[in-house]
Parts: C-alpha cells; sequence; structure tokens
C-alpha cells in the first residue's frame, strides 16, 4: 500500500496517476463510445423524417420552380421574338402561350394529386397486402 502512494505523489496526484499509467485513456475510450452509440441512435431515428422534409422541399420546388423558369423563358422569348427567333410566329402572344403551358402543368400535377389516395390508412393498408 505505501508503495502506491508513493507511486501516487510521485506522479504529482491521484488523476496524474491515473492519466500516466492509461486507465484514463480506457475510460476515456469507453464513454467516449457510449456517446458516439447514443448520437448515431438518435440520428437513426431522425433520418427517416429528415429525408422525407428533404424530399417534400425537392418536389414543391420542382413543381413551383419549374414554373417559374417556364414563365421566364415565355418571358425572354417575347422580348426575343420582336426582333428574330423560333417564336417569331407568336410575336408578342409567346408570353401567354407560356402562361397557358403552366396553366395546364398545374391542372394537371393538382388533377393528379386528387385522383391519388395518400392517407396514412391507404399507405398502411399498401404495406400489408
Amino acid at each position: 500500500m505505501e508503495l502506491a502512494a508513493r507511486r501516487i505523489d510521485k506522479a504529482g496526484g491521484f488523476v496524474a496517476f491515473v492519466r500516466q499509467y492509461g486507465f484514463g485513456g480506457v475510460a476515456m475510450a469507453l464513454f467516449a463510445q457510449i456517446i458516439e452509440g447514443i448520437d448515431s441512435a438518435g440520428g437513426l431515428l431522425l433520418g427517416p423524417p429528415r429525408a422525407l422534409g428533404n424530399g417534400m422541399i425537392a418536389l414543391i420546388d420542382a413543381t413551383l420552380g419549374g414554373m417559374v423558369d417556364v414563365f421566364g423563358a415565355g418571358t425572354a422569348t417575347t422580348i426575343y421574338s420582336f426582333t428574330d427567333g423560333t417564336a417569331a410566329l407568336l410575336g408578342p402572344l409567346a408570353q401567354p402561350a407560356s402562361v397557358g403551358v403552366i396553366m395546364i402543368t398545374l391542372f394537371v400535377f393538382i388533377w393528379s394529386v386528387n385522383r391519388l389516395s395518400i392517407t396514412p390508412l391507404s399507405f398502411v393498408q399498401s404495406v400489408r397486402s
């Protein structure tokens, strides 16, 4: 016992003794693995809702952002059609034509969403069968 006390005093205290003889490193590695396990379990639980949210954001961005791009292209075509271009036949009617394309696209999108049965109950029933 006296030998252990002398070694602890020689090392500079109990904390320094634990560090010097390696038990502190083993304990720290064990606690670090426990913390990483808890963190990865949280990531496992939060991964699917996060992916669903990112997918919904991408769907909305593709739907509305695509319509904005079509509208911008119609405006650019209208401006270009005053001078030359493939849509010179339409002239200033290229802008209303692009708006018409947007409206038809929106109609088809809303019509298809209304025809789909997207409810939690239908999802569970389709998974069971």
